[in-house]
Formats: structure tokens, C-alpha cells, sequence
């Protein structure tokens, strides 16, 4: 439990901080990139 304590305090303070933009488009471009088409991929479970 603690852990996601802790997880859940980092990503409140990465939201709050000038730096949440940039985090935000770095993982999105690398999605982008490791997952060109997630649409096609999708399967129905």
C-alpha cells in the first residue's frame, strides 16, 4: 500500500509542476513510436 502512496504523491506533484507538459509529450511520442497504430492492435478480450 505504501508504494502507491508514494506513486500517487509523485504523479500530484508532477501534475502541479512546469515540467508536466514535457513529461507528457515525451511519453506520448514514444507511444507513438513503440505503438505506430494502437487501433489496429486492439483485440477484443
Amino acid at each position: 500500500m505504501r508504494a502507491e502512496v508514494d506513486s500517487q504523491g509523485r504523479l500530484d506533484r508532477l501534475m502541479t509542476s512546469p515540467y508536466y507538459e514535457a513529461v507528457v509529450a515525451a511519453n506520448r511520442s514514444y507511444l507513438n513510436v513503440a505503438v505506430p497504430d494502437a487501433a489496429e492492435l486492439e483485440r477484443e478480450h
